[in-house]
């Protein structure tokens, strides 16, 4: 069902936003035949052929989606870039701790559970996603759940050290 929810998200988008995107895949595949089912849809042009490393790549778009609970989006909300997640919760499980700050992004529209939504937002923002980013209701959703789940910080050696101290003693 997983790459049934893709497809129909990247069949749903306008043509002209689907000239845009770049489908980064996974580098392993698990037996899923990701590529083909893909290329099946109709959908081969969009995956991006081209392994160079993935901040080269994100360096060059102007808005990251991710399509599953997992490190990238992390990164791209740390990092502040334009960031739209999609996914199916039956699953991807949040745990009931973690579900207000997810609760949090998806009212900001940020965090998205079907492709009818996703693609709408997309359809909304594609031409410039930094201005819908940069909204201070999508900021603040953002800097809370980063404040929970993907912290970052200028002396983060210095606070790793001090942790490590903290459980030696």
């Amino acid at each position: 069902m997983y790459i049934e929810d893709q497809v129909a998200f990247l069949k749903s988008i306008s043509k002209e936003v689907l000239k845009l995107v770049k489908l980064r895949l996974f580098i392993h595949d698990y037996g899923w035949f990701i590529k083909q089912r893909l290329e099946d849809a109709g959908l081969g042009m969009i995956i991006d052929k081209d392994r160079r490393p993935y901040n080269q790549v994100l360096n060059e778009s102007r808005l990251s989606i991710s399509t599953y609970n997992g490190t990238t989006f992390l990164e791209t909300l740390a990092g502040n870039f334009p960031t739209l997640i999609f996914w199916n919760p039956k699953y991807w499980e949040i745990r009931p701790v973690a579900k207000p700050f997810y609760d949090e992004l998806q009212k900001a529209g940020v965090l998205h559970y079907n492709s009818k939504s996703a693609t709408q937002k997309l359809n909304e923002i594609y031409d410039d996603p930094l201005t819908w980013w940069q909204q201070p209701e999508i900021q603040t959703a953002k800097d809370v759940f980063c404040q929970e789940f993907a912290l970052t910080s200028q002396n983060s050696m210095e606070e790793w050290k001090i942790e490590l101290q903290s459980l030696v003693i």
